[in-house]
């Protein structure tokens, strides 16, 4: 999160979470442990972890809103599109192959490409 919020302009912003999470996700299936069981741990770090997440989505929503506001971008929900991008990176635990690591940066580089065809205007 701290290298994405370094990032001024809001495409690039968007492209490198996307590319970054979906990278981190293809390297090691464990997250998807904290993704579905986070909800078990102690009600303090569950707060830790939520704020954690809040601040991607937020990232990802306001990249989607200024790219809106900009002209740029489609007029979406601002929500949706952006629990679309988080989902869509999310769900690589189900079906990626982690004995070929070696092409997580391929997927991680069609997944943006996929996501900002779909919001910015052509």
């Amino acid at each position: 999160m701290e290298e994405t919020e370094w990032i001024s302009d809001r495409k690039d912003r968007l492209t490198y979470f996307i590319e970054s999470y979906t990278r981190l996700l293809t390297r090691d299936p464990a997250p998807r442990v904290l993704i579905h069981e986070a909800n078990r741990l102690a009600p303090e770090h569950y707060r830790i972890i939520r704020q954690i997440w809040k601040r991607g989505f937020d990232a990802i929503r306001d990249g989607i809103s200024d790219l809106t506001i900009s002209g740029k971008g489609k007029k979406l929900k601002k929500i949706f599109a952006a629990f679309a991008a988080i989902g869509m990176c999310s769900w690589v635990f189900y079906w990626f192959d982690y004995l070929r690591r070696e092409s997580g940066e391929e997927l991680s580089k069609n997944f943006a490409e996929i996501f900002l065809k779909g919001i910015l205007k052509h």
